[in-house]
């Protein structure tokens, strides 16, 4: 898998910028675009091949294969959701997450510090509705 991995275009084979303690783990999820997606099932129709149910098994199910190349031409990309690590720069996980886009990690655009219950349900309240 971390052949695979590697492929992924918008993950960085190394860091950059400053503040990277020595150990960090990283935490996020390989995505399949819808886009691409779509195009991988047309594409399987038309061989007659089984279609993949959504996005997800369609990314788990590449990044298994054997030949990375064809995990390369599927255009898999990464989300970031979680440092762990000693000497991590700050105690704020919202931090952290700026930290990792400043290191070339891909983080979620649509991430919003919450400070109070409140703001949190207002932000699923949003998401609940503008995701559909």
């Amino acid at each position: 898998v971390t052949a695979n991995v590697r492929t992924v275009r918008n993950i960085p084979l190394v860091l950059k910028g400053d503040n990277i303690p020595g150990y960090v783990e990283v935490r996020g999820e390989i995505l399949m675009p819808w886009s691409v997606f779509e195009e991988l099932n047309r594409e399987r129709e038309v061989q007659e091949e089984p279609l993949f149910a959504n996005p997800r098994n369609a990314a788990s199910g590449t990044l298994k294969m054997q030949d990375s190349k064809v995990v390369a031409a599927r255009k898999l990309e990464s989300s970031v959701y979680y440092l762990m690590g000693e000497g991590l720069p700050s105690d704020s996980h919202f931090e952290n997450m700026e930290l990792a886009r400043k290191w070339g990690l891909n983080v979620s655009a649509t991430m919003k510090k919450c400070c109070s219950l409140e703001e949190v349900f207002e932000f699923l309240k949003y998401w609940d509705v503008a995701r559909k």
